[in-house]
């Protein structure tokens, strides 16, 4: 559980005991001030408890850390993701010239009188006509 969830199920949780001590508080003072009246209370229902303010705007203030964090996190791993593929590819580039030039270093030390150069013509030839 994140830090800001654990913050906002601690307050809903102090919340709740709060409304309950409150409503037993108030049900029995009004038990003993209207029961010399004949008036019996059964339940006394607390519907809200605003927590103060400084509180507020703490619990917010974590909760827009905590998203703006994982924002950068999930951009950072964007980019990061993004730097390893065009690393991948150039590996890839790279492989691949390296397995040319054995190509042609092999293609010209196997054939008498031919030079690096003379392969490179060969393959530019091919490759354009």
């Amino acid at each position: 559980m994140k830090k800001t969830e654990y913050l906002l199920a601690f307050i809903k949780a102090i919340n709740s005991q709060l409304k309950n001590g409150i409503a037993k508080s108030v049900e029995e003072e009004l038990e003993k001030a209207m029961f010399a009246y004949g008036h019996e209370t059964a339940q006394t229902l607390i519907v809200d408890i605003e927590p103060d303010r400084k509180l507020q705007d703490y619990v917010l203030q974590q909760i827009k850390r905590q998203r703006q964090k994982i924002s950068y996190e999930s951009r950072t791993e964007g980019e990061a993701e993004a730097k390893y593929v065009s690393g991948g590819i150039a590996r890839q580039l790279q492989a691949i010239l390296y397995g040319f030039r054995d190509s042609v270093l092999g293609f010209s030390g196997n054939v008498a009188g031919t030079s690096a150069k003379d392969v490179v013509d060969m393959v530019l030839l091919t490759w354009y006509f």
